[in-house]
């Protein structure tokens, strides 16, 4: 675990625990958590008595009487070994190193939990980039944009679909007519120009189908449903043919409307 550059100091803890004491016991103990901190043990640290008078820049009988102190306060805790050599430890700094260990190794353990099987390679994150790449140039190659006053990019599938869906109408006629209508509607911005030319000839198609029924009905009108479309002579050579068929059914009653008529009556006139 590599070293922290400082550790907590918590002022009301440090005023609570320490207000009863000497300051000379306040400045020592300060003097051994600095030394505690860069410990290869941190928070643990065992040195002669001579040693810990150099520590705290004091004689050796004043270094043991007050290590002594904070032993007998329980500022600390102190250990003496065979050796007569002093082990002083902090409680709070051991805990706070234990705590930070432990966080490092359960993150270190999620890590090696969640970490891919196989490591990435250059050459996998090369070939990776290049094909993302590559289909989103493709994907913008075949988007239909409008630009320039102009629609760009229309795939030949979709010209083919609309002239097979719509043959009432002339596909490229309706193409200009729909650039048209965008240019004079400068504030229409549509995410899927595809979608807006397919409605627009789906559109179109409809109303050539309609134009279409309205001009039959009209001219089945004029031929068969109304007397005003009718010829003038071909009603002079009905009534001409009444007129006759009169004369002769009166003339022969009995014969044939055909055989007293004769052939000069229109086929029409004996319906």
């Amino acid at each position: 675990m590599s070293k922290a550059p400082a550790f907590q100091f918590y002022p009301a803890d440090w005023q609570r625990d320490l207000e009863e004491h000497p300051l000379e016991i306040e400045g020592a103990w300060i003097r051994i958590c600095c030394k505690l901190w860069w410990s290869e043990t941190r928070g643990k640290l065992t040195r002669s008595v001579d040693q810990w008078a150099k520590i705290l820049r004091v004689y050796p009988q004043d270094a043991e009487r007050i290590i002594n102190y904070i032993n007998s306060e329980k500022i600390g805790d102190v250990l003496t070994d065979s050796n007569g050599n002093l082990t002083v430890i902090s409680r709070r700094m051991m805990n706070d190193e234990k705590e930070r260990i432990n966080n490092c190794l359960r993150q270190k353990r999620h890590y090696d939990k969640n970490k891919p099987n196989a490591p990435i390679t250059p050459t996998s994150q090369y070939s990776s980039s290049s094909s993302s790449s590559s289909k989103k140039k493709e994907s913008n190659k075949e988007k239909v944009e409008f630009a320039n006053s102009l629609f760009q990019n229309i795939p030949e599938t979709l010209m083919s679909k609309w002239k097979e869906s719509c043959p009432g109408i002339d596909i490229k006629r309706e193409i200009a007519k729909a650039e048209a209508w965008v240019i004079s509607n400068p504030k229409l911005k549509k995410s899927n120009w595809s979608r807006f030319l397919t409605n627009w000839m789906v559109r179109a198609q409809d109303h050539a189908k309609g134009a279409m029924t309205n001009e039959y009905r009209n001219n089945g009108n004029r031929r068969y449903g109304r007397s005003d479309a009718v010829p003038d002579a071909s009603l002079d050579a009905l009534a001409r043919a009444e007129e006759e068929y009169e004369r002769a059914k009166a003339a022969a009653p009995g014969g044939s409307r055909r055989a007293a008529v004769g052939d000069d009556v229109p086929d029409f006139a004996m319906q």
